[in-house]
C-alpha cells in the first residue's frame, strides 16, 4: 500500500511525481505505508552532492579527446566537433594570450589592429588570470593549455560544488529537486565549455542569501555575478518585478537595498580595470554591440533560410543589420518584461521568484541575438525550482544535448562540406528545443494564473519557500522555515 506523498515535512518523489513513481517500480516501487524512512546514511543532501560531482566527473572525462596537444585544432580530423569535445577554456589559453602572460584587459591578445583584447567581463578575465597564473607556474613542459583547462576544471567544479550546496538549501520541504538539479545532463555537458557555471553558482549563492532575508549579501553576490555572466543580474530584475506585484513597502525596501547593493558591487569590480586600462575594459562592450546574430539564435537561422529579395526576406533582414537588430532586441525584450510585469501584476498572488526569474531569462534568450549553448545552464536552476517534473524536464535536456551535437556537426559541416550537420537539420533542432523551453514557459504561466496547479506552492503552505523579503504572509503560520536548510 503506498504511503503518503509527505513524509516527516517532506515531498518523496516517487509518490509526488508519475515518472519517478514509474521509474521506481522498477526496483521495487515507492514506499509503503509503514515504510521506515530517514535511517539511511544516504539523506538527500549527500545524493545530491554525489550526483553532482559525478556529473562533473563526467563533464571533465567527456572533454578528454580535445585534451591532446594537437587534438583540438588544425588538423583534419577536428575532434572538437566530430567528438563534441570543444570547450573556450581550452582554445583561449593560447588564443588571449594567457600562456605569454599577457594581462586582461591591459595588454591586446595580439598585434593585429584594431586592437583586441578579452572579450569577457571583469569576473571571467580576474578567474582566467588566476587559473593562467597556477598554469604558468607549473614545469614547462605542463605550462600549456591542457593544464590550464584542468586547472580551470578544477576550481569551477569547486565554485559549482557551493553553488549546489546554496540550490539545496533553497529546496526546502522538497529536497529531493536538487538531485534533479545535480544530475542534469547539461551539468555535465556544458560544466567546462565556459565558465558559466561561475555566474550561474554566483546566482544561486546569491539567491540563497535572498532567500533568507540578506537582501543586501543578496544584492553583492548577484553584483559579483553579473561583473561575471549577466545571468544573475537577470534575478534582480525577477525581484523587481515580483516586488511590484506584492504591493508591500517592506518587500520594495528590500528590492531598493538588492538592487543598490548589485549596482555597487558591480561598480567596485569594474572602476579599477576601466580606470587603468579604459580600451581594454571597453573591448567587452563594444565586441557585445558588434558581433552578429549567434548561431543558436532564431536571427541567425532566419538570415540563413530567408535572404534578401525573397517573399519572407524581411524576416532575416535585421539579422543582417546589426544596429538594426541591437535595436529590434531591446525593444522585444522591453515588451516582453512588460509582459511578464503585467502577468504578475495581475496574478492571484505573487508569483513565485523562481516562476518569474525562468520567465525572463526565457524572453532574454529568444529574442536575443547571442545564444550560446552554454546558456542552457542559466535556466536549469530555475527550470527546476520553477516546475519540479522529471518528464518535460528530461525531454528539454536531451534536446539540449542535440543542440549541441547541431552546432558541432554545423560548424564541422562549414569547413568539411558533406560531413556535418546540414543548416536545414540544425535549424530542426534549435525549433525543437525552442518549442521545449515554450512548452515549460506555457505551464509555468498556468501555474501563475492558477497557483493551486503549483506543486511547489502545495508543498509548502501555499507561499514562495524562497521569496524571502517579498513573502507578504511572513508574519503569518505555518512557518515555511521549520524545515533547516540543511537538515
Amino acid at each position: 500500500m503506498p504511503g503518503s506523498r509527505v513524509r516527516d515535512g517532506v515531498t518523496l518523489p516517487s509518490l509526488d511525481d508519475g515518472f519517478v513513481g514509474g521509474a521506481a517500480n522498477l526496483i521495487g516501487g515507492p514506499p509503503g505505508k509503514f515504510a521506515a524512512l530517514g535511517r539511511s546514511w544516504w539523506t538527500a543532501l549527500r545524493v545530491m552532492l554525489a550526483v553532482l560531482m559525478v556529473s562533473l566527473f563526467a563533464g571533465w572525462s567527456y572533454k578528454a579527446p580535445c585534451q591532446g596537444p594537437s587534438a583540438n585544432w588544425g588538423n583534419e580530423v577536428q575532434y572538437q566537433y566530430t567528438h563534441l569535445c570543444y570547450s573556450d577554456v581550452r582554445a583561449l589559453y593560447d588564443a588571449e594570450g594567457l600562456s605569454t602572460g599577457k594581462l586582461p584587459y591591459r595588454d591586446a591578445v595580439d598585434d593585429t589592429l584594431p586592437a583586441r583584447y578579452v572579450e569577457y567581463p571583469v569576473g571571467i578575465g580576474a578567474f582566467m588570470e588566476a587559473a593562467a597564473v597556477i598554469t604558468r607556474a607549473l614545469p614547462a613542459a605542463e605550462a600549456n593549455g591542457v593544464s590550464f583547462f584542468q586547472v580551470n576544471a578544477g576550481l569551477i567544479s569547486l565554485v559549482m560544488i557551493g553553488g549546489g550546496l546554496a540550490f539545496y538549501g533553497l529546496t526546502r520541504r522538497r529536497p529531493w529537486d536538487a538531485v534533479m538539479f545535480a544530475a542534469a545532463p547539461t551539468i555535465a555537458l556544458h560544466a567546462f565549455t565556459n565558465w558559466d557555471l561561475v555566474a550561474v553558482s554566483f546566482g544561486i549563492v546569491g539567491l540563497y542569501a535572498w532567500a533568507r532575508g540578506r537582501p543586501v549579501l543578496a544584492g553583492v553576490l548577484l553584483g559579483l555575478g553579473t561583473a561575471t555572466k549577466l545571468f544573475p543580474g537577470f534575478i534582480l530584475v525577477a525581484i523587481a518585478l515580483v516586488a511590484l506585484s506584492t504591493r508591500d513597502r517592506v518587500a520594495w525596501r528590500a528590492t531598493g537595498l538588492a538592487w543598490a547593493a548589485g549596482v555597487g558591487s558591480y561598480i567596485g569590480v569594474n572602476v579599477v580595470p576601466a580606470a587603468l586600462w579604459p580600451a581594454g575594459w571597453r573591448y567587452f562592450f563594444q565586441f557585445s554591440k558588434d558581433r552578429g546574430a549567434e548561431s543558436n539564435s532564431l536571427w541567425y537561422h532566419a538570415s540563413a533560410h530567408f535572404p534578401t529579395g525573397s517573399f519572407w526576406g524581411w524576416l532575416g533582414d535585421p539579422a543582417r543589420d546589426v544596429p538594426a537588430l541591437n535595436l529590434l532586441c531591446a525593444l522585444l525584450l522591453l515588451l516582453g518584461l512588460a509582459g511578464i510585469a503585467f502577468l504578475a501584476w495581475r496574478a492571484p498572488v505573487p508569483p513565485r521568484l523562481a516562476q518569474i526569474a525562468f520567465l525572463v531569462l526565457f524572453v532574454f534568450l529568444i529574442t536575443g541575438k547571442v545564444w550560446s549553448p552554454q546558456y542552457t545552464l542559466w535556466l536549469l536552476p530555475f527550470a527546476v525550482l520553477s516546475r519540479p517534473r522529471w518528464g518535460l524536464f528530461l525531454v528539454w535536456q536531451l534536446s539540449e544535448i542535440a543542440v549541441w551535437a547541431g552546432v558541432l556537426g554545423y560548424l564541422h559541416d562549414l569547413s568539411n562540406p558533406g560531413h556535418g550537420v546540414p543548416l536545414t537539420a540544425y535549424t530542426a533542432i534549435i525549433l525543437v528545443r525552442d518549442a521545449l523551453l515554450v512548452a515549460y514557459a506555457v505551464l509555468i504561466v498556468r501555474d501563475i494564473r492558477h497557483p493551486e496547479l503549483d506543486v511547489v506552492r502545495r508543498d509548502h503552505f501555499g507561499r514562495d519557500p524562497i521569496a524571502g523579503p517579498l513573502d507578504t504572509e511572513r508574519d503569518s503560520a505555518p512557518d515555511v522555515e521549520r524545515v533547516p536548510a540543511f537538515a
